[in-house]
């Protein structure tokens, strides 16, 4: 189930913009030997759900119990102060989302997880996964992977948000996560970068002229 798609994600276009990669392949041998394992009590744990854009997998202020994998579709993770609003991180397919700090410490998350467009998610429960750790060991390094790998797209981000320009923020998305600036709507990739949609149009206009500019040239 999770470890076919993971194996076919593998060689989608898309497959180096995914924050799990380059770690894809290891997990999907992981998936692979706890699916042959488990056998049906594997597929009691994951439930395949279609959603609609707008739904929410968790709210801000909720004890997150639940992770996600998504096989379509594109979710936003994001904080409230006021009315404004910051966000966190996108979540494409084959890649997992949660707000780990809320499900690892049971605190109230201090973020909101919502579709951005039509999905089709795998849910599983952290409490019914937690039981089966010892039986089924493997968990272990799933749970590990994953979270190293949020941890680290959480952590690129800071640093950009910290030593670059906006231009700059843009520019690394345009080379390093074309996935995001293909299917996500320019005010929500403004939010995310720190800046307005007027600023991005400005940007693009920019940058657009350079490349004339250097065609020209050559």
């Amino acid at each position: 189930m999770i470890s076919q798609l993971l194996k076919e994600s593998l060689s989608t276009p898309d497959a180096r913009y995914n924050y799990m990669h380059p770690h894809t392949s290891k997990l999907f041998g992981f998936f692979m030997e706890f699916e042959e394992q488990a056998k049906e009590e594997f597929y009691d744990l994951f439930k395949r759900k279609v959603l609609s854009k707008g739904a929410f997998l968790l709210k801000e202020g909720e004890v997150s119990k639940k992770c996600y994998y998504i096989e379509k579709g594109t979710a936003r993770s994001f904080h409230m102060h006021g009315k404004d609003e910051t966000t966190i991180l996108f979540t494409f397919p084959n890649e997992f989302i949660d707000s780990y700090p809320s499900s690892a410490l049971r605190i109230p998350s201090t973020v909101s997880i919502q579709l951005l467009s039509d999905a089709v998610v795998y849910e599983f429960d952290w409490n019914s996964l937690n039981a089966f750790k010892h039986k089924y060991p493997i968990i272990w390094k799933i749970e590990e992977i994953i979270i190293v790998c949020l941890i680290t797209a959480l952590e690129s981000k800071l640093v950009n948000m910290q030593s670059m320009n906006v231009q700059e923020r843009y520019e690394e998305l345009l080379i390093n996560d074309r996935q995001l600036v293909k299917n996500v709507s320019l005010i929500h990739i403004a939010n995310y970068i720190g800046c307005s949609p007027e600023c991005i149009s400005r940007i693009r206009a920019k940058l657009s002229c350079s490349k004339k500019n250097v065609a020209q040239f050559q």
